[in-house]
């Protein structure tokens, strides 16, 4: 559940301040790139200023451009989100600022028993007379768990002894032969 609570930047025609009262630490605030002003910039060239001043690179803006509304900025601090709304503002865009009420979890329903059972691999209904799977086939009274098997460990790559000492000598042969030749 959202209210929205502003439309343009702060101090600017007006927008009427966030109210004190909604914002305790169990609201959250969500800054919306709701349109750019189309008589004043073009798509592009609001991508390119909002990507100047926000330091954001310019194919994630344009994603973001071609994708609105989009919510730019999602978290707590009310000076954050007004920051952000003037950005978008000095950019060509309008904007606004959404409040979110805290995650409040569903109430826990307790289970009722099933009517019928369920397929242990698939989670297919089954009637009461099956013997089999109608969807994958699997027998009802076999428990089927898909096994899980590791791999062993990769053995270590290592260059054979041989080739080593074939190394090392040409290694060796060819200083020897600079020196020599000094």
């Amino acid at each position: 559940m959202s209210a929205q609570i502003r439309t343009t930047t702060p101090g600017v025609g007006d927008a009427a301040p966030l109210p004190e009262d909604l914002l305790d630490g169990d609201r959250t605030l969500r800054v919306m790139l709701v349109d750019i002003k189309r008589e004043i910039e073009t798509p592009d060239s609001f991508a390119i200023k909002f990507s100047l001043l926000t330091k954001t690179p310019l194919p994630k803006v344009k994603q973001m451009v071609r994708s609105l509304p989009v919510t730019i900025w999602s978290g707590k601090g009310r000076g954050k989100a007004e920051r952000i709304l003037s950005i978008i503002d000095e950019a060509g865009g309008k904007g606004g600022i959404e409040m979110e009420a805290a995650f409040v979890p569903p109430p826990v329903v307790e289970n009722k028993p099933r009517e019928h059972a369920l397929c242990r691999y698939c989670g297919f209904p089954l009637k009461d007379g099956d013997s089999r799977c109608d969807f994958c086939r699997t027998p009802v009274s076999e428990a089927v768990t898909p096994e899980r098997s590791e791999a062993p460990p990769a053995p270590r790559a290592r260059i054979p002894r041989a080739r080593l000492v074939v190394y090392l000598c040409i290694l060796v042969l060819g200083v020897a032969m600079l020196l020599l030749r000094r």
